[in-house]
């Protein structure tokens, strides 16, 4: 293997793995943001069942 081969090896490991790094930030940040969407989904309908509770008229019979 010449100086250039050994050279090319090195320099696609190194950009093999600064695409991973980055595809893990990418992966990162798509999970994030998907949890922020799910916790103000939750929030949302936790306080419409509480509006929907307090809205309730009770039964006199």
């Amino acid at each position: 293997m010449t100086d250039f081969d050994e050279a090319l090896g090195v320099f696609g490991t190194v950009a093999t793995e600064r695409a991973d790094r980055g595809q893990g930030r990418r992966l990162d940040s798509e999970w994030a943001r998907m949890q922020r969407e799910r916790d103000a989904a939750v929030q949302s309908e936790r306080a419409r069942l509480v509006k929907d509770e307090t809205m309730q008229v009770p039964d006199h019979e």
